[in-house]
């Protein structure tokens, strides 16, 4: 049962006043724009909040801290948080009961099998001690069948008021990195036969050329490159949409397979 920080949003604004603020890109010098993208996200998430009612806590999975300080940029994250009506958040879905005063519970996590468990049993918790809890719970970057599946199986899927998306798969890092932030995609793909993650892939890359307008040229290399570049021409034929008038501003995507190159990830 590991320990787990809860953050109070006031107490953090103060602490932040008093330290120096990690930079985080601007964004300004991006050959395409990318601060579309991060405004996207923020805004996606600040309707998921509005639509909620009270004060909000958010429960988040661990590895989504990171992205969203990158979409909601310090030093002002805390403050616009907060006029959202956020009252405190956790970086993780915790193994101990959640205690919190806010009306609403917002589970910002990925779709993953053990995350539905862990949950479930905070839902539980708010069952069990008679809390009339606003329970919604949203994944990045979309909903599953098989976790909806687990919810029901744990007893807790009528209890949840919302179930939803939270869209968050292009993360910009820098003016010419955009990251998905999927660190088990590799081996779910490779080890365990699970190629979920590439719909994830087609579908960010397909809100990349809503964007920015359709790509002219794709190439590929390696087996799930292939497999993403089918899914996406497939699309194009079955949408069967008229072409754009809109000069396209990205010329050639190319998509590697990670195991192509397996070295330069053990060396940066």
């Amino acid at each position: 049962r590991g320990a787990f920080g809860i953050v109070d949003l006031a107490m953090a604004d103060r602490a932040a006043a008093n330290r120096a603020v990690p930079l985080v890109s601007t964004l300004q010098n991006a050959p395409i724009n990318l601060l579309a993208l991060r405004e996207d996200g923020a805004q996606q998430l600040f309707d998921i909040l509005d639509r909620m009612p009270g004060k909000k806590f958010v429960v988040m999975d661990k590895t989504i801290g990171g992205p969203l300080r990158l979409i909601i940029p310090p030093p002002d994250n805390n403050a616009v948080l907060k006029e959202h009506g956020v009252g405190g958040l956790v970086n993780g879905v915790p193994t101990e009961p959640l205690e919190t005063a806010c009306e609403s519970v917002l589970f910002i996590v990925r779709p993953h099998l053990d995350t539905m468990h862990a949950v479930a049993e905070q839902i539980r918790h708010f069952l069990a001690a008679r809390q009339d809890k606003h329970v919604a719970v949203y994944f990045v970057p979309r909903r599953t069948f098989i976790c909806e599946q687990v919810l029901k199986e744990e007893g807790v899927f009528a209890d949840i008021a919302t179930i939803g998306e939270f869209p968050l798969d292009l993360v910009p890092y820098d003016d010419d990195v955009l990251s998905m932030e999927m660190p088990q995609a590799f081996r779910e793909c490779l080890l365990d036969g699970d190629s979920t993650s590439l719909n994830f892939v087609v579908q960010a890359l397909q809100k990349l050329q809503t964007l920015f307008g359709t790509f002219p040229h794709i190439k590929a290399k390696g087996t799930l490159s292939k497999i993403v570049l089918d899914m996406m021409m497939r699309i194009r034929r079955e949408e069967e949409a008229p072409a754009s008038t809109t000069p396209p501003e990205i010329d050639t995507l190319i998509l590697l397979d990670r195991e192509v190159d397996l070295v330069t990830p053990m060396v940066t």
